[in-house]
């Protein structure tokens, strides 16, 4: 975004809620609350320190045009006061994480695999399916295990859409 002072503009700086910005040589960085997350827009030219701004937004070509479109649109609904929910979908593998980081927590506390089993998908069905015969339960518990420290050794940055695991 380039920002264009403007006496009749947005004062990004006087909106509600903790903005933090991060002023580098190049950009500065804005983090801003908004619906059940938060915006980071990089002002590239112009400086939001010197009163209302008109936003100038920069759209790349059409590889990376949905995501900031996206952004733009939020921001939009941010300043309007509009919720806006329906422009943050929950995560559709958001059960899935929360699966991992819990099955971390407790390998690293001590827990065994049949105790995790217990604690993701509840006693009973863990220690039906644990003595069954079927190694179905054993089988996704090493699963979510994998997938867990996969993600603690870089793997968070992909799903970040950072520039990948390292």
């Amino acid at each position: 975004m380039h920002a264009e002072p403007s006496p009749d503009g947005i004062d990004v700086l006087a909106l509600d809620g903790n903005i933090a910005v991060l002023v580098e040589p190049d950009a500065e960085r804005l983090l801003i609350p908004a619906g059940p997350g938060h915006l980071r827009i990089d002002v590239i030219g112009g400086t939001i320190f010197s009163g209302p701004i008109r936003p100038l937004f920069a759209v790349d070509g059409a590889g990376g045009m949905a995501p900031q479109l996206l952004t733009l649109r939020r921001f939009a609904a941010r300043l309007s006061g509009a919720p806006g929910r329906r422009l943050w979908p929950p995560l559709r593998r958001a059960a899935r994480l929360e699966a991992m980081l819990r099955a971390h927590d407790a390998e690293e506390a001590g827990a065994s695999h049949r105790d995790i089993a217990g604690l993701l998908y509840g006693r009973a069905a863990a220690d039906e399916r644990w003595s069954d015969g079927s190694r179905f339960m054993r089988l996704r518990i090493q699963r979510v295990l994998r997938s867990a420290r996969r993600m603690i050794e870089g793997g968070y940055r992909t799903l970040l859409g950072l520039e990948g695991p390292s």
